[in-house]
């Protein structure tokens, strides 16, 4: 009986230790990690051909996935490669979840954290392409997209149109929907290689101006106010795409303006679309209108620019067009530094707002009458008038 007992012991501290361990636990990729910034993570497969699926981890507040033990997936960097690879685009691999590292299936014995496994750029690409909508000549206009390492595809997964003399983005488009329906186009694997890229001096540019140090400090000469914080902020996150892998998809040029730190409303009507979505398919587009400014102690009024020249302009108003079929409503979320801001004068008039009408809005942002105004897409129109042509709009989406 002893001997059980001390058997049955040494089996439980065995099976403790092996859980504190992490034996039989996961191979974590921590996608929104301040420690992967840097890092351009590869898109994972699941064996079904599926990409895998997200969480968020609401106690350290980041994206992530969660491999299992001895599973096995594809990390695949295509059009680009694997850094630490050569000339490989795909490769299999196999969670360690004892060590939370990776092997690859064909060699196992070669184990490395998920970092070793970087693409050499990112896996969201884009290219020059005409795209409807972006009518002046001076404007510049992309598709981006990925490639599916499966069917061997190219996947639009939208298309941008943006200003490079006055560095503004026009407007973005996306699809929204179930499973399959979010995709623009299925083009030829190598479509975004052959096509040309957009010049990379411009992302460049951009980078050097989110010098915040500098902003501050030239509202605190100019206006004698300490200035509100600031945040950068992009027209396309991973609460408009289909998956949470598509991180990189921030990281286009096109795809940041500064507004405040967190605006809720933003957030809200976001989260409001993604429902309307799980429904019906939708088309979305997304852009930017006029220049914030900011009123100081000495009665000054300054506009916010990222640059001299009224270049890289700190928008007014964010807004959408959510289309279905010949339906669209118009949303202006006013890019407030101090949200809700009741005394805040907009020099952008949209409409008489009639968000209480739009049956599939949070009843939140149906009594939101300080930083969302709802309207016809004809309203948005006459005001913002680079919002793309829609003809075959004839009634609202309500």
């Amino acid at each position: 009986m002893m001997v059980w007992r001390f058997l049955s012991l040494a089996l439980l501290l065995t099976i403790s230790f092996a859980n504190i361990n992490g034996i039989n636990s996961e191979c974590k990729i921590p996608l929104t990690s301040s420690h992967m910034f840097l890092v351009q993570v590869p898109l994972v497969f699941q064996q079904n051909g599926e990409l895998y699926p997200t969480t968020y981890n609401e106690k350290v507040q980041q994206i992530e996935m969660n491999i299992k033990n001895n599973e096995e997936v594809m990390f695949s960097c295509g059009p680009n490669y694997l850094r630490n690879f050569m000339k490989k685009e795909v490769l299999n691999v196999k969670c360690n979840g004892e060590t939370g590292n990776f092997s690859v299936v064909a060699n196992p014995e070669q184990e490395m954290s998920i970092k070793m496994y970087s693409c050499d750029l990112r896996v969201i690409e884009e290219v020059l392409i005409p795209v409807e909508g972006c009518t002046n000549e001076k404007w510049t206009s992309v598709n981006f997209g990925y490639v599916d390492p499966n069917e061997k595809l190219t996947y639009v997964l939208g298309s941008a149109c943006y200003d490079m003399n006055e560095a503004r983005t026009i407007f973005a488009h996306v699809k929204m929907g179930k499973t399959g329906s979010n995709i623009l186009q299925k083009l030829d694997k190598n479509y975004l290689v052959t096509n040309q890229h957009p010049d990379g001096r411009y992302k460049i540019e951009l980078l050097r101006s989110l010098n915040f140090d500098e902003i501050y400090e030239n509202i605190r000469t100019h206006l004698n106010t300490s200035p509100p914080p600031m945040g950068i902020q992009h027209f396309i996150d991973e609460s408009l795409l289909s998956s949470s892998q598509f991180q990189a998809v921030k990281k286009l040029s096109w795809n940041y303006y500064i507004g405040p730190e967190k605006l809720d409303a933003l957030d809200s009507l976001k989260q409001d679309i993604r429902h309307l979505s799980e429904g019906i398919n939708i088309d979305l587009y997304v852009g930017s209108h006029g220049v914030n400014f900011i009123n100081g102690k000495n009665g000054h009024k300054l506009k916010i620019y990222l640059r001299s020249h009224q270049r890289f302009p700190m928008p007014e108003l964010i807004w959408f067009v959510v289309k279905y079929q010949n339906r669209a409503t118009a949303f202006g979320v006013y890019n407030d530094l101090i949200e809700g801001n009741i005394n805040r004068e907009h020099e952008t008039a949209i409409c008489q707002s009639e968000c209480e009408k739009i049956t599939w809005l949070s009843d939140a942002n149906k009594r939101n009458r300080k930083s969302l105004v709802c309207c016809s897409y004809a309203d948005l129109k006459k005001v913002v008038n680079k919002v793309p042509n829609l003809d075959d709009v004839t009634d609202m989406l309500l």
